[in-house]
């Protein structure tokens, strides 16, 4: 696997953590501060534990460098076949969770990302 790029199917906590590490060491390859290196963890983890929490179908994150000029980045991207979001703003607000959990996981992701974009559709 090329050490910039990567695609993790995730179904169970095991692949949680290995999402995970896979963005630190893509940003430490990088050259990333180790501030960022945390903060990518983090958003990381938040993305892969939605797929887990929620029982998404098909759940997958993809991860690649990017590359705009002379500078570099890391994109990180979910999607699965879930059930949808019926109200992304709601879901986006600190507190609110329909899995159990604190409810801070997507408002955690936007505030740590420097672009953000969620796309949810309900069947």
């Amino acid at each position: 696997m090329n050490p910039t790029t990567g695609i993790f199917k995730v179904c169970g906590h095991g692949q949680i953590g290995e999402v995970r590490r896979h963005v630190e060491e893509v940003a430490h390859h990088l050259g990333f501060d180790s501030s960022i290196v945390k903060k990518l963890g983090i958003l990381a983890t938040e993305l892969a534990t939605n797929h887990v929490v929620h029982h998404t179908l098909d759940g997958r994150i993809f991860v690649q460098k990017i590359e705009e000029g002379k500078r570099l980045g890391i994109e990180v991207v979910a999607i699965d076949q879930g059930p949808g979001i019926k109200c992304v703003e709601e879901a986006l607000r600190d507190g609110y969770s329909t899995g159990g959990s604190m409810g801070c996981g997507l408002g955690a992701v936007q505030r740590l990302a420097d672009e953000f974009d969620i796309q949810s559709h309900i069947e």
